[in-house]
């Protein structure tokens, strides 16, 4: 992954920039109105948002993304992107929609964060320890976005 493969400026609407809030709630609408590398970039905006505002740990991060907490960092620090429909970009789309579907259920950013660290009777394990693997990304993101629909 090269490290410019497009930024984009935020509005604040919690993590989720108010530019952006629309691409996480209708991602087949947005598909066909944006291309993909704008896509790519506004993903990269939500994840640099929400590693900010949970407080979101760069290995952890790069765990679910699958790929190097270097990568993470220069990520956040605005230096990195990630690539339209590369895996990693994939992956971020399901970190946003599980964060997403929290922050409706819960609220406060410290409780999302500390909600996704803390063990969770239902999965049987702290959610971020789960979304280190894809099949736990997928399950995590289904749990929580049911419990929001």
């Amino acid at each position: 992954m090269t490290q410019s493969e497009g930024r984009a400026e935020s509005a604040s609407l919690g993590f989720i920039s108010s530019d952006y809030a629309s691409f996480i709630d209708a991602p087949l609408a947005v598909e066909n109105q944006s291309t993909p590398d704008q896509m790519a970039s506004a993903i990269t905006t939500v994840v640099r948002n929400a590693i900010d505002e949970y407080h979101l740990i760069g290995r952890d991060v790069a765990g679910i993304l699958h790929v190097s907490p270097s990568f993470v960092s220069r990520l956040h620090r605005g230096q990195a992107s990630l690539a339209a429909n590369s895996d990693a970009y994939e992956r971020a789309v399901m970190l946003v929609r599980t964060i997403d579907a929290l922050g409706s259920l819960i609220g406060h950013p410290a409780q999302v964060r500390e909600f996704l660290y803390g063990p969770h009777e239902a999965l049987g394990a702290p959610p971020i320890d789960l979304m280190q693997r894809l099949e736990g990304l997928v399950d995590v993101t289904r749990y929580f976005e049911s419990r929001v629909h």
